[in-house]
């Protein structure tokens, strides 16, 4: 299992989480990226599945045991996950015996190249400072692309990152981040993997992603690194940072009202 590193690149310091970091050579403050799958390789057993968006999806359950990110407990309780009779996921972090579980769930189904697109139906960016939600594909530790919404333990910062595994990680390379507002009630997310780049969009409410109006972009962002995507399947987590309850000691709920992932044509 990989060892989680985190590092911020700021203007007049850099704080080290651990002895290993990486810091960013652009302006953004450059956390590696989600954990949720950078040292979890998913060899750990799955103890259900759930169909959500015409896919099949595997769902993490650790037991009594924890794993990375985090470390953390992860339930397939319906508690944490499950789908409603609009067909949205819900996804959840919840506490139960003083116990906090996290939801991690991944595709059935490998994909590949294409555009893995996710409208989500609450305000992501407004989560808690320990509170991670992925949005990614994942193969391996060299081949993950995320959507991340986080600000990695601090009250204020960039909450949006876009990044393109593996590291060390620089701005406007392989990543990307922002402080993103979300108006209304939903937002759309998404990256296209091509041969030669990844290309990131968020937009605000669920506007055509083949030509949405210029005042539906909340930001975007294209990375020149592109691993190959053989293997990779869809993933969505909700964890806790460095397994760290939520500061304000509340329960967290996201609901993903649909995931698309459309080939190339």
């Amino acid at each position: 299992m990989i060892k989680k590193s985190w590092a911020a690149s700021l203007t007049v310091c850099i704080i080290i989480f651990t002895s290993s970091f990486f810091v960013s050579l652009g302006t953004a403050i450059a956390f590696p990226s989600n954990g949720a799958i950078s040292g979890n390789t998913y060899t750990n057993p799955t103890t259900g599945t759930i169909s959500f968006s015409g896919y099949v999806w595997n769902v993490e359950n650790s037991g009594s045991s924890t794993w990375s990110p985090g470390p953390n407990h992860w339930s397939s309780s319906s508690n944490n996950v499950w789908v409603d009779s609009n067909g949205w996921l819900h996804v959840q972090i919840t506490k139960t015996g003083g116990v906090w579980y996290c939801t991690n769930l991944e595709t059935v189904q490998a994909l590949g190249y294409g555009t893995y697109n996710f409208v989500i139906s609450n305000n992501a960016a407004s989560l808690d400072k320990n509170v991670v939600l992925g949005l990614f594909a994942y193969k391996d530790d060299s081949h993950e692309v995320d959507i991340e919404f986080s600000t990695w333990g601090v009250n204020h910062g960039n909450n949006l990152w876009y990044t393109v595994q593996p590291p060390p990680y620089t701005a406007g390379y392989n990543q990307q981040s922002f402080n993103a507002k979300l108006t209304g009630s939903y937002s759309t997310h998404l990256f296209q993997w091509t041969q030669n780049s990844i290309f990131f969009e968020s937009l605000q409410g669920q506007p055509s992603i083949t030509n949405p109006p210029p005042s539906s972009i909340i930001c975007k962002f294209t990375s020149p690194v592109s691993p190959s995507p053989t293997g990779v399947m869809a993933c969505i987590n909700l964890w806790l940072l460095n397994g760290h309850a939520p500061s304000n000691g509340k329960s967290v709920a996201i609901v993903i009202k649909s995931f698309n992932f459309t080939p190339p044509s």
